[in-house]
C-alpha cells in the first residue's frame, strides 16, 4: 500500500504531511486512508451497494488545471481497467486547480493500483479496499497522547484490530473476531471480571519487561479483546476502554 510521502505540504488546510501522498513532480496530491487501507462497515463512512461495489471520499488537490480522470485496477492482477471518478472542477463546483473532492467507486474490495490523470500527467497510487460485515466499536475511554494509528488485517475476515499509539511506542489494539481468539503466549496473571454485564478476563504481565495485558470477552455473537504494550494499565482501565453497551450490535 501506497504511505504518505510529503515533506511539505500544497495547502495544509487540505493536505497534511500525516496523510498526503504526491506524484514526483508535486502537480498531483491525494489525502490517504491511515495506513493506505479504506474499509467499509455497517454505520461507517463510506457506501457498499448491492453489486458489492463500495464508494469513499478522498481529498484531491492539483496545481495544474485540467479535467482529472481517475481509473484503477487490481494491483499485479490481470483484468480490465475501472473508472473511478472525473473530477470536471468548475462544472462540479470547485477551481481549475487547488482542492476538489473525489469520491471514488470501486468496483469491489482488494488492493487497487489507482492512477489520476490530467492530460499527460499523472499520480499512481496503491490501497487497500476491505468490507468488514460488522460494526466497527470504539473504546469508551483512551489514555492521554494516544491516538489512532490504523486497522491491523493481517487475520482479515476472521479479525480485525484497530490501532491506537503514542508517541513513545505505547500501543493499544481493539480487536473483533467472528470465532475465538488464540490466547497470547505470556507469562501473565488472570482475574475473571464482568464486561458491560458479561463474564470476561483481565490478563496482566510483561514481554521481556514491557509491561503487557488484554482484556477479553464476547457479546452479540462477536469476540472481542482490548490489547496493550508499553503502557501501565489496570484492570479497571482495561474495563473503561470496553466499548459502551450502546455501541454494540
Amino acid at each position: 500500500m501506497s504511505l504518505p510521502n510529503l515533506t511539505e505540504s500544497p495547502d495544509a488546510h487540505y493536505i497534511s504531511t500525516e496523510s498526503g501522498y504526491g506524484n514526483p513532480e508535486q502537480t498531483m496530491f491525494i489525502g490517504l486512508w491511515p495506513g493506505g487501507k479504506v474499509y467499509f462497515c455497517p454505520n461507517c463512512a463510506g457506501s457498499f451497494f448491492a453489486d458489492g461495489s463500495l464508494s469513499m471520499k478522498f481529498w484531491f488537490y492539483r496545481t495544474i488545471p485540467g479535467e482529472v480522470v481517475i481509473e484503477g485496477r487490481k494491483h499485479n492482477e490481470p483484468g480490465p481497467v475501472a473508472h473511478l471518478a472525473t473530477l470536471r472542477g468548475p462544472a462540479d463546483g470547485y477551481g481549475e486547480t487547488g482542492f476538489h473532492p473525489a469520491a471514488l467507486l470501486f468496483p469491489d474490495q482488494g488492493c487497487w493500483e489507482v492512477t489520476a490523470r490530467i492530460g499527460e500527467a499523472q499520480m499512481t497510487l496503491v490501497t487497500l479496499v476491505v468490507w468488514i460485515p460488522f460494526e466497527r466499536q470504539r473504546p469508551g475511554w483512551l489514555p492521554e497522547n494516544i491516538l489512532y494509528e490504523s486497522i491491523d488485517l493481517s487475520s482479515y475476515p476472521h479479525t480485525i484490530g484497530f490501532v491506537y499509539q503514542t508517541t513513545d511506542g505505547g500501543q493499544v489494539i481493539l480487536e473483533m473476531s467472528q470465532g475465538p481468539l488464540e490466547e497470547a503466549d505470556l507469562v501473565t496473571t488472570q482475574e475473571p471480571i464482568m464486561v458491560n454485564g458479561e463474564p470476561g478476563v483481565c490478563f496482566q504481565g510483561k514481554d521481556n519487561g514491557e509491561d503487557i495485558g488484554a482484556l477479553a470477552w464476547t457479546s452479540g455473537g462477536l469476540y472481542y479483546r482490548i490489547r496493550y504494550a508499553g503502557l501501565r494499565l489496570t484492570c479497571p482501565e482495561l474495563l473503561r476502554m470496553a466499548p459502551p453497551p450502546e455501541s454494540e450490535p
